[in-house]
């Protein structure tokens, strides 16, 4: 008797840790829902800036070179407002007579960075979806969004150190001083793909348990 209590206490408790969990993870999926689609309408929005930008003449953008002891740093505008940072070593010197190609190649190279953070934030979305339907984190597809975001992050830190490459191929930079290799970021993909594995491993073991019962 004392035996049969303690274990429907116990399956009590679980019960609602579960049912605790769940409504969790529910609210997790809403805000990451809300910001998925936050974020993809700003992407859309910087596209058509973007591509209204393609459209106006060279006299409305601007660029500022400032020479150090350590390479040129700039800043670009558009419109005397909307400003881009070059990182370091980015731009040479005479690199404002062509203000208009460099803060666009900038723009463009900032917003694909954005539109792979977006693809990554479907992914998360993904996750949380999927738990809700199927109950269980442990499903093939959480596996393979898992995969896609650890790729997605080095990706995305090579886009976004891409900009100075660009520049200098189009004549109008230096190459800068940072790595297209930031080994953070691939250090945390890499955990990321990892994780993919231990949740693949963890699919295998609940259909197993599924189909012994």
């Amino acid at each position: 008797m004392l035996y049969c209590k303690y274990r429907k206490d116990v399956s009590g408790m679980s019960e609602q840790a579960k049912r605790s969990v769940q409504a969790r993870c529910e609210d997790i999926g809403l805000v990451t829902r809300a910001a998925f689609w936050l974020y993809g309408a700003y992407v859309l929005v910087l596209l058509g800036v973007g591509i209204w930008m393609l459209t106006q003449g060279a006299d409305q953008f601007s660029l500022h070179v400032t020479q150090t002891q350590n390479g040129a740093i700039g800043q670009g505008f558009f419109k005397n407002m909307l400003e881009i940072d070059f990182s370091r070593s980015s731009l040479r010197a005479d690199a404002a007579q062509n203000a208009k190609l460099a803060y666009l190649i900038g723009f463009f190279t900032a917003w694909i960075a954005k539109v792979l953070f977006c693809g990554i934030l479907y992914q998360v979305r993904s996750i949380f979806r999927s738990i809700a339907q199927e109950q269980t984190p442990f499903v093939l597809k959480n596996c393979q969004a898992l995969r896609r975001i650890g790729i997605l992050v080095p990706v995305i830190s090579v886009i976004r150190q891409m900009c100075p490459l660009v520049l200098m191929l189009c004549g109008i930079g230096e190459g800068g001083t940072g790595s297209l290799i930031q080994i953070d970021q691939w250090l945390i993909g890499g955990v990321v793909l990892s994780l993919s594995y231990i949740f693949e491993y963890g699919t295998i073991l609940q259909k197993e348990s599924d189909e012994t019962l």
